[in-house]
């Protein structure tokens, strides 16, 4: 089956883009792996992230307090016993993830939302070459998948992912579905537990954990440089890349400022 799996329906030959900023485009290329963000981190900036909707709560929630009675437990004990239970449907702490932007062109608001500086790329991809970019051989298993957007206090989960099992993880609130985001997840094999301390995230054991390595020539396509980037920090992206991987991927300048072809 391979280390990448699906979830829901990818086109294999589909455009994806990964809006970085240097640090982090740098630090792919020297390491030849891909970092895979705590889903407790990404929480602090976007709230809804691998929560559980509002009607597949009260539905679990329905479902539980009806065994429970069946079986002769008191009305207390059952309200401890959900209490207690529902500490357990929070699944950030086991997952970590990739994020990329489905699209065939580049972006100006995912430069302005992902990047927001000059000194930034895009990567371009397709799933495709992001599968055969992971080695069969080593690391974790790799979920991939397009998100689903949702209102978390009226809408559900869709039925193609809840039948994978992987609902939390590939679903996200409705506000944010201008990302048209395709993720990669991985179950990190952390030394402790998580938490929410940003220190802990700097631990080797725990950074080695969430890095994964991939065969960047295989994994990247074409590298875009911001639009807002000097000349000079375009040849430095541009050197450092065949320096690194090779002349087969090209570096490329944005073209959302381009309009030298409305004057010929």
């Amino acid at each position: 089956m391979g280390r990448v799996h699906t979830v829901n329906r990818v086109d294999p030959g589909e455009v994806i883009w990964r809006y970085t900023d240097f640090a982090k485009f740098y630090s792919l290329l020297q390491k030849s792996a891909l970092y895979f963000c705590p889903a407790l981190l990404l929480r602090k900036s976007e709230p809804f992230e691998l929560q559980v909707p509002v009607a597949h709560r009260d539905e679990w929630r329905g479902n539980t307090v009806n065994q429970l009675r069946g079986v002769g437990y008191t009305e207390e004990a059952i309200a401890e016993i959900i209490v207690e239970a529902s500490k357990y449907t929070d699944h950030s702490p086991q997952w970590a993830l990739n994020c990329w932007h489905r699209n065939q062109i580049e972006s100006f608001a995912m430069w302005k939302v992902f990047v927001g500086q000059p000194e930034g790329v895009a990567i371009k991809t397709t799933f495709d070459r992001v599968r055969l970019a992971f080695n069969e051989d080593g690391g974790q298993p790799v979920t991939a998948g397009n998100v689903h957007y949702i209102d978390y206090l009226r809408g559900r989960y869709s039925e193609q992912v809840i039948a994978q099992g992987y609902e939390p993880i590939f679903h996200k609130a409705h506000f944010y579905s201008y990302e048209r985001e395709f993720r990669l997840g991985i179950n990190p094999h952390f030394e402790s537990l998580p938490t929410e301390d940003p220190d802990w995230y700097e631990r080797p054991r725990t950074k080695e954990s969430l890095s994964q390595k991939v065969d960047l020539e295989t994994l990247i396509e074409e590298v875009r440089v911001s639009p807002y980037a000097a000349p000079w920090f375009f040849e430095m992206v541009e050197q450092l890349v065949r320096n690194t991987i090779g002349p087969k991927v090209i570096v490329t300048k944005s073209t959302v400022f381009n309009t030298e072809f409305l004057t010929r």
